[in-house]
């Protein structure tokens, strides 16, 4: 069971009762026998005691009624007769209608108040003479005290307290206190056997080895009588708070500032109700707090608030529905937060702000915060500590409220209840699975909540010595780490850094720092070439480096690519860019190499890096190709030319053979008619113009005519 208090006022009312045995009997000598001789007396008053303690809880009190037989086991002498006659009985402080009495009837008692008890003085009706005894009924009662009064008793419907003590000689004394069906008894000191039934209950000691040392604190609790307040301050909030039907002014008071001081605290804090169900309030008589004023029990998500009326206390109770160890593990953490935030909440209520007080080197019961251990009963021996560790948790829970705001600590509050990492990355938060403890504390309140303050605050208050080197080593990769954020300009330390830090595992954190500064050397030789070229990368790079868990793999592998792609897009830029000469823009004819680096370009800026650097590749080697193209093409035009010269040549040539074989093979037909003697056949063609009739010509034996035109004649 968990435990959430807070430290009240010392009440000294459950300090251990003196019980005092009977002492005062006065033994009187009576005349001396003759002649008898002086002894030395050896005898003495036996006691036995059988006491009963009943409790009425209609009448607010405790009977206590006391069985005694006395007898005198002291023998006369010779010379002294010895008896008893005057007598006194111890009782408990506070008690009242003391009697004594005997077979007869009553006997007169004389009260008297002595340190720790009342001493009841009364005398026997006749001398308890030695053998002799005599049996008495001594009785009181035990009433009620009022709540918040001094006594230890408490007498009510709902609860009841009282102390047994015993009476008479070792192993002659026995104990029995009864009480109403439906408590539920617990007891504390001597040991006692309880037995319950539906009547009521038993507590009981027989044969008690030492009366003189016995005591018993009985408390008894019956919820069913309890009074009964419900509260719903919200629609998902319910407390119900139980009293004492006898202390109106306890439950009115608890019940009112519940019901204002919850919302406000809500507010305060930031994150949502935490209880599922009711939180149950109970009164509780202050002693068994153990010297606290109040306790959180959060397993059962239940509150304990002595009787001693304190409006810090009831909101810091509340509080610890968030402070617990479900937010941060430190004690001294929860309890620092639940005074602030109980204080502020009250101060917004209308009542002054209570303030810590400020922790002194000299102070009784110094220790440093984090070696404050889990709550134990207030003592003698633990009060110097206690008090003071519940206020230097104030004083450093308040002075960071100041510092950080309420904003900022509720940012701190969320990020502890969600389990998110401190050192934020570009994305969301990652969930980190160490606890909440001192550490992480610090961690929240420096990155989340901008504190310059809590290392020194820590230093002084918090840690031993061994953590102040801790906080030297964190502060060492703190500066590196800072460096790493500055250098990124705006690129956030991936997980894989911050989880280390986070850890407080600073000598991997320091490495993984260094890794990342390489990487982000990597990248500002990427952004130089790129700028050189007039480019601006994706945003791959800056992915791959903030989302990095594991290791920087993926982001190496990704600057290595963009590197590369540069290099080619660098040698592509210069390739096209240079003005080509006569051969190579020959080459070039019907190609444009810039638009392959443009692509590449292109593709480079879209994350492209394949393409990109197959574009500026293939633009490479157009532009390197371009003269062995040219000079192809060049020398196929001179080919081209050179054919077509030679066929125009040809053409000319067979032409003019053509027109020079068409004459002389006419001439060698005419001669060879002649020869021969014979005119060849002729057919007139058609519609050839026939020759004139009158025509005179004569023949001419060669074929000619007299003024020298050929012609041709037919009989």
């Amino acid at each position: 069971m968990s435990v959430r208090d807070r430290a009240g006022p010392s009440t000294g009312r459950r300090a251990w009762a003196a019980v005092f045995a009977v002492v005062l009997a006065v033994g009187l000598s009576l005349s001396p026998p003759v002649a008898a001789t002086a002894t030395a007396a050896t005898g003495r008053l036996l006691i036995s005691s059988a006491a009963t303690y009943s409790v009425d809880v209609d009448a607010g009190v405790v009977h206590v009624v006391d069985a005694v037989v006395l007898q005198n086991d002291k023998p006369s002498d010779a010379e002294f007769l010895y008896f008893w006659r005057e007598l006194s009985w111890s009782v408990q402080p506070g008690a009242t209608g003391i009697a004594v009495q005997d077979g007869d009837g009553s006997l007169a008692v004389t009260p008297r108040a002595r340190d720790g008890y009342i001493e009841a003085e009364f005398r026997l009706r006749r001398d308890l003479l030695f053998g002799r005894s005599i049996d008495l009924t001594i009785s009181w009662d035990l009433p009620g005290g009022a709540p918040r009064s001094d006594s230890s008793t408490r007498v009510g419907q709902a609860f009841a307290s009282f102390d047994l003590w015993a009476w008479g000689d070792p192993g002659s004394s026995s104990v029995t206190a009864t009480l109403p069906g439906g408590f539920e008894v617990q007891t504390y000191g001597s040991i006692v056997e309880t037995a319950s039934a539906p009547s009521g209950v038993t507590v009981s000691a027989s044969a008690i080895d030492d009366p003189a040392d016995f005591w018993v604190a009985v408390t008894a609790t019956r919820d069913r009588s309890l009074a009964v307040e419900e509260l719903q301050p919200s629609r998902d909030v319910t407390l119900l708070v139980k009293g004492w039907p006898e202390d109106e002014l306890w439950l009115t008071t608890v019940t009112t500032t519940l019901d204002r001081g919850l919302s406000e605290l809500q507010e305060l804090i930031g994150l949502p109700w935490p209880v599922t169900g009711q939180l149950v309030v109970t009164e509780v008589y202050s002693p068994l707090l153990e010297g606290y004023a109040g306790i959180y029990f959060t397993a059962e998500d239940r509150i304990e608030i002595s009787e001693d009326l304190d409006d810090l206390v009831i909101v810091h109770e509340l509080s610890h529905a968030w402070f617990n160890d479900g937010l941060f593990t430190d004690r001294w953490i929860d309890e620092g937060l639940a005074d602030t935030y109980a204080a502020i909440t009250l101060e917004a209520l209308g009542e002054d702000r209570q303030l810590p007080e400020v922790p002194l080197a000299g102070d009784e019961g110094r220790l440093d915060l984090v070696q404050w251990g889990p709550p134990e009963r207030i003592t003698d021996e633990t009060t110097a500590r206690e008090t003071y560790a519940y206020n230097a948790a104030w004083f450093v829970a308040n002075g960071l409220y100041e510092e950080v705001g309420a904003a900022g600590m509720r940012a701190i509050f969320r990020a502890a209840h969600d389990d998110r990492i401190a050192y934020r990355g570009a994305g969301p938060a990652e969930q980190v699975p160490a606890p909440d403890g001192w550490r992480r504390y610090l961690d929240l309140l420096e990155e989340l909540g901008g504190s310059t303050a809590a290392e020194r605050l820590f230093r002084e208050y918090v840690v031993t010595p061994d953590g102040a080197r801790e906080l030297d080593a964190r502060m060492a990769v703190r500066e590196a780490y800072a460096g790493l954020v500055e250098e990124g300009d705006g690129w956030r330390p991936p997980y894989y850094v911050r989880s280390e830090l986070s850890a407080w595992r600073f000598p991997a954190a320091r490495t993984r720092i260094t890794e990342a500064g390489d990487l982000l050397a990597l990248r500002d030789r990427i952004d130089e070439a790129a700028t050189a070229l007039g480019l601006e990368p994706d945003d791959s790079l800056e992915s791959a480096y903030e989302s990095a868990a594991d290791n920087l793999v993926v982001a190496e592998a990704v600057a290595t690519a963009e590197l590369d792609a540069l290099d080619e897009l660098t040698a592509a830029d210069a390739a096209t860019g240079a003005a080509p000469d006569l051969v190579a823009t020959v080459g070039l004819i019907g190609e444009t190499p810039r638009s392959g680096y443009e692509a590449a370009a292109a593709a480079f800026e879209a994350g492209d890096l394949e393409a990109a650097e197959a574009s500026a590749r293939s633009a490479v080697a157009l532009v390197t190709d371009a003269p062995r193209v040219g000079r192809e093409r060049l020398l196929a035009a001179v080919a081209i030319v050179i054919g077509i010269f030679m066929l125009l040549g040809l053409v000319v040539a067979l032409r003019r053979r053509r027109r020079s074989g068409v004459r002389p093979a006419a001439a060698a037909a005419a001669a060879s008619a002649a020869a021969s003697g014979t005119e060849p056949y002729a057919t007139l063609a058609a519609n050839s113009p026939a020759p004139a009739p009158d025509a005179d010509r004569a023949g001419d034996p060669d074929g000619g005519t007299a003024d020298g035109e050929g012609s041709s004649a037919s009989p």
